[in-house]
């Protein structure tokens, strides 16, 4: 079949209005929906939309009594070189996800056909390269120049503060209020201060308040004393070291799926006593996890279980510790990534151990795959995680400590 015939030629019409509905639909729903994520996208999108319609009707004319091939259309090759790259997100997206339903193969493969058509347009212009048709592409490609503008303003204004990790001050204080009968009044502080040009999530805020004693003045360690304090992944601080006496206060500091803005402070304080008896040493540690906002705020936090194994067998119950989880979905970045991504959702437990011994509480967030059931070899259904996302780069955890003497 020869390449200019109107076969060929009503195929390629078809591949370019595909083009501009696929470019300019998504471009409309992300306007809608993720404008501060996808703003240099979008305008990119619709671009190359407008420029596949001209292409399209381009390829319906008759010029001068014959039929062309595609190649030979300047507006076809501006718009297959324009839309190679975009072509390639769906793809990569579906490529790396780990879940295939049958909307996910539809799109990757009406993509991939896409995508086909622009490589062999593209290829054909290459080797035979036409007379005036690298001037004509020219012409079109300048013209997108001004976009060069806008995608530098988005990228200044939106994405790189959207795309950097948290940083948040944390300040931490205790005090001493007075004494009486043995018993010493205290009062703790903790000052959050967003110090980063983008706004800030809350995955967990947390802090506690733990009792700790004093080691002997001659007290050296030893090396299995030394070995058995750093083999403790629990353990939280690096002044850990200390015999953990008991859990004094816990409490939140900003409910999960608040957020901090740019240059907010947040500041509280509380009160609690102590008897000087029950501990040599207090300690307070904030424990935050924190997520960029991006596009929208945090959905609902639903109660979850962050002990299940990918191999869907539960860990030892006797070695299990008990945990408060809550998981929430993590926002989309665009519809193209709600729609053949894996939902990801991002799981913050609070673990306490079993026993005192074991240290104090302490904070985890793990972003990880939709779960699904599985059964083994018994019948025995159980949960396994499909995996994890390593890591979300624009979340970040904080843990922050202050120790108080109570001396007698």
């Amino acid at each position: 079949m020869a390449l200019n015939s109107p076969k060929v030629l009503a195929t390629l019409r078809f591949a370019l209005l595909s083009d501009f509905f696929a470019f300019s639909g998504t471009a409309l729903v992300d306007t809608v929906r993720f404008w501060d994520a996808q703003a240099a996208t979008i305008l990119l999108r619709f671009a190359v939309g407008i420029i596949s319609l001209v292409a399209w009707r381009d390829v319906g004319r008759l010029s001068r009594g014959r039929q062309r091939k595609p190649w030979e259309f300047p507006s076809v090759v501006a718009s297959q070189a324009s839309a190679l790259p975009l072509l390639f997100i769906p793809i990569s997206i579906e490529l790396s996800s780990r879940v295939h339903d049958r909307w996910d193969i539809g799109v990757f493969c009406i993509t991939l056909l896409l995508l086909i058509v622009a490589v062999v347009v593209l290829f054909g212009a290459i080797m035979e390269h036409p007379a005036g048709l690298l001037k004509g592409a020219w012409v079109v490609v300048v013209a997108l120049l001004p976009l060069a503008g806008a995608i530098q303003f988005w990228y200044l204004t939106f994405f790189k503060p959207t795309y950097e990790r948290p940083r948040v001050n944390v300040v931490a204080h205790l005090d001493d209020v007075g004494r009486y009968k043995g018993v010493t009044h205290m009062r703790a502080t903790v000052e959050l201060e967003n110090i980063g040009a983008a706004e800030v999530n809350v995955l967990g805020a947390m802090y506690t308040v733990t009792g700790h004693a004093v080691e002997s003045p001659d007290h050296v360690l030893t090396n299995g004393e030394l070995s058995a304090n750093l083999g403790m992944p629990w353990r939280v601080t690096s002044a850990d070291l200390s015999p953990f006496k008991g859990l004094v206060k816990i409490g939140r500091l900003v409910r999960p799926g608040g957020h901090l803005t740019p240059g907010q402070k947040f500041s509280t304080s509380f009160v609690f006593d102590v008897k000087n008896d029950a501990q040599e040493k207090l300690r307070l540690t904030v424990h935050l996890s924190l997520l960029t906002r991006i596009g929208s705020d945090l959905g609902p936090f639903k109660p979850c279980e962050s002990h299940v194994r990918r191999d869907g067998a539960k860990v030892n119950p006797e070695i299990t510790l008990p945990e408060a989880c809550f998981q929430t979905a993590v926002p989309a970045q665009s519809w193209l990534r709600l729609e053949l991504g894996d939902r990801p959702v991002a799981r913050t437990a609070v673990i306490f151990p079993m026993e005192p011994s074991r240290g104090q509480p302490y904070m985890q967030t793990r972003f990880q795959y939709v779960d699904r059931e599985v059964a083994d070899e018994k019948g025995l259904r159980g949960i396994a995680q499909l995996g994890e996302i390593d890591p979300f780069v624009v979340s970040r955890g904080f843990t922050s400590s202050v120790e108080y003497r109570l001396d007698p």
